[in-house]
């Protein structure tokens, strides 16, 4: 993987005191430089603090600076006091101790960008990690998708047991489906690719094996050529080119002009080809004469796609992810 910075969030946990990190979750964005990602931790965190809505942050945050925990305190209220934010903190006693005290804080509605920032850069908070890819572990799923090959196609996978039913976390969210899952020597069948040229290979030679057995039961069977993506012209453009697919183009008649149409009609096209149009039909090679390129390159422009390949990262520089946790959560 080519060397980058990432910002992910982190997930939280609270603890009937205050919020907790748990660990890294979800990537928000790469960047080349470590500079743009602090850049771009600082934009993000202000939004998580924003949203964040504590009635009393100091409490909340308290995990960043409980080792400062007077200094701290101390700081923010002096901040909050020049800004003239007097409503929006309160002195509070321990107790019945009235000579020993804590404050509680909240972020007025008005306050700008540069004032949130400065209440982070004084408490030490932050919602986001910078982390420089250099060792990262993967789980890579294939989901396949029922508009696009409809019963038959399903039925033989799960027959073949092939296609299962599943629900991985990505991004946090479960993602229920039926994907492509492996059996390994030992161990149970499982959906978790670890890496994508494994799970790449997999899609391409199931995807070209239904085609075949299954010409008319598909997307692909069911509609014109030219009506398969939302940009046919660059569709019809990268056929012309392909070497392992061949796009095929008879030139309309009297003679044909008939049969074309009833074919056309079969699969309930609107397209009415005149005499001196050409119509065409495409021919998928066998899996060991497949160019993977051109395949992955079809099905890129395809308004339905067959499959669609997740990538989730597990585990960076020896840091495990957390995709899901049933307590907490990120902000």
């Amino acid at each position: 993987m080519t060397r980058k910075y990432s910002l992910h969030k982190i997930g939280f946990v609270y603890t009937d005191e205050w919020y907790v990190p748990i660990g890294i979750a979800s990537s928000v964005g790469f960047y080349e430089t470590y500079e743009d990602a602090q850049k771009a931790q600082l934009s993000y965190d202000i939004d998580s603090f924003r949203n964040f809505q504590s009635y009393d942050f100091l409490r909340d945050l308290m995990d960043f600076y409980e080792d400062k925990h007077d200094e701290t305190q101390q700081k923010v209220i002096e901040y909050m006091q020049l800004l003239g934010w007097h409503e929006n903190y309160k002195k509070r006693p321990y107790g019945n101790d009235s000579s020993s005290f804590y404050w509680e804080a909240s972020l007025p509605v008005g306050a700008t960008d540069e004032q949130v920032a400065k209440i982070l850069e004084l408490t030490g908070a932050s919602f986001h990690k910078i982390i420089e890819y250099r060792d990262v572990k993967e789980d890579v799923y294939v989901k396949m998708n029922y508009e696009f090959w409809g019963k038959k196609a399903f039925e033989k996978l799960k027959e073949e047991k092939t296609l299962e039913s599943r629900s991985p976390f990505i991004q946090g969210v479960a993602n229920k489906g039926f994907y492509l899952v492996t059996k390994p020597a030992k161990g149970r069948r499982n959906a978790r690719f670890k890496s994508h040229y494994d799970a790449a290979n997999l899609a391409l030679k199931i995807f070209l094996e239904c085609l075949h057995e299954f010409p008319e039961n598909n997307f692909l069977g069911k509609n014109y050529v030219a009506e398969w993506s939302n940009a046919s012209f660059l569709l019809m453009h990268f056929l012309d080119n392909c070497e392992s697919v061949v796009l095929k183009a008879e030139l309309v008649s009297s003679e044909n002009k008939k049969a074309i149409a009833t074919k056309l009609k079969k699969i309930k096209s609107l397209y009415l080809l005149k005499e001196g149009e050409e119509y065409y039909e495409i021919v998928f090679p066998e899996i060991e004469n497949a160019k993977p390129e051109e395949i992955f390159g079809l099905i890129e422009l395809l308004k339905v796609k067959p499959f669609e390949i997740f990538t989730v990262v597990t585990e960076i520089n020896g840091e495990k992810v957390v995709n899901y946790d049933p307590d907490g959560g990120t902000f």
